[in-house]
């Protein structure tokens, strides 16, 4: 793999409800929870660490470089998921790039931009050029 691209994706399930957000994700029905198998995610911590990102940030393994974007106004799945995600990234010394999109929710048009698809166009290219 030479690139990630990550768009608004959820990182740690456990964090999810202490950060701003419209729904609870720590139900049996969530998504998170359904993503687990539907249990309660906080009952399963094992099944949670295992579906966290950031779980394999800093054990040694190779990452790849990650271009990231997350709304600043997301309800759906909280921006500081994108947040902590970076955070573990950069701690680690890993190569990552992170924008925030200001004002966006989850999806939308601010996703398909101009200025955003040149960023990915370019993205893709030096991980092509990466062999």
């Amino acid at each position: 793999m030479r690139g990630v691209i990550d768009l608004y994706g959820p990182v740690n399930f456990t964090t999810m409800n202490e950060q701003l957000s419209s729904q609870n994700h720590w139900l049996p029905d969530s998504p998170e929870g359904m993503e687990l198998g539907g249990v309660n995610v906080l009952e399963h911590p094992d099944l949670a660490r295992a579906a966290a990102v950031t779980t394999y940030v800093a054990d040694g393994r190779e990452i790849p470089p990650i271009l990231m974007f997350h709304g600043t106004n997301d309800e759906l799945v909280p921006f500081a998921q994108s947040c902590e995600l970076c955070d573990a990234l950069t701690a680690a010394g890993r190569d990552v790039t992170f924008y925030q999109v200001l004002g966006a929710h989850h999806g939308g048009p601010e996703f398909w931009t101009t200025q955003v698809l040149d960023l990915v166009e370019a993205f893709i290219i030096r991980a092509v050029e990466r062999v």
